[in-house]
C-alpha cells in the first residue's frame, strides 16, 4: 500500500517534523557572538528561545557577508534570517519579514576631531558601506538629489569592520545602524 500526503505541510510543520530550526545570522555584537559564558547576542537569544518554544534544535549558520545571508534566505537554505536586517522596499519584494521589535536609524559615522559635515554636499573623503546593505540602498536613492555623492560598496567587510577602519583613519566615513554605533 502506498500513501501520499495530498495536503501540503506549512513551513512551521516542516520545521517541527524535521526537528530543526535553520537560522542564518551575523557574527556581531548586536546579533550573535561567543561570549565568556557561551553563545550570546540579541538575535541568537531570540532564535534559541523560538527553537525551544517549538521543541526543535537550533542550527545556526553565519555566512561571511550580508549578501550571502540575503541570497541564502531567499534560496530557502534556512528558515529564518536573524541578522538584524533592515526592512526596505526592495527587500520586501523578495522576502517576508516579521514584526519589528527594535527601532534603529542609519547614522553617518566619522572620526572624532573631523569637521562635522553639514550635509551630503560637504562630505569630502572616502565613504564605504557594506555591499547590498540598506545603507547602500539609501545612498543610491540620495544620489538623485546629490549627484556628486560618491561611495564604495565594500564586498569584503561588515559594518563593525568598517567602523574600525574609520577609527583607524583608513576611511573617512561609513554609515551604520544606530545600535551598532552605540556599542
Amino acid at each position: 500500500m502506498l500513501s501520499c500526503d495530498l495536503i501540503p505541510r506549512s513551513h512551521l510543520q516542516r520545521v517541527q517534523d524535521d526537528g530543526v530550526l535553520k537560522v542564518l545570522s551575523r557574527n556581531s555584537a548586536t546579533t550573535y557572538y561567543e561570549g565568556p559564558y557561551g553563545l550570546a547576542g540579541l538575535e541568537y537569544d531570540l532564535a534559541a528561545g523560538f527553537a525551544d518554544y517549538l521543541g526543535v534544535r537550533l542550527q545556526l549558520d553565519t555566512p561571511d557577508t550580508l549578501s550571502q545571508i540575503l541570497s541564502r534566505i531567499q534560496a530557502g537554505y534556512a528558515d529564518i534570517a536573524a541578522a538584524g536586517l533592515t526592512v526596505t522596499d526592495e527587500r520586501k519584494q523578495r522576502l517576508n519579514f516579521g514584526d519589528s521589535y527594535q527601532s534603529i536609524t542609519s547614522q553617518l559615522v566619522y572620526r572624532v576631531g573631523t569637521p562635522s559635515p553639514r550635509n551630503l554636499d560637504t562630505l569630502s573623503g572616502s565613504l564605504e558601506v557594506v555591499a547590498n546593505s540598506s545603507h547602500a540602498e539609501q545612498l543610491y536613492s540620495l544620489q538623485e538629489e546629490y549627484p556628486d555623492l560618491v561611495f564604495v560598496e565594500n564586498t569584503e567587510l561588515e559594518s563593525e569592520q568598517l567602523l574600525s577602519l574609520v577609527w583607524e583613519q583608513v576611511i573617512d566615513y561609513t554609515v551604520a545602524d544606530s545600535n551598532e554605533v552605540a556599542i
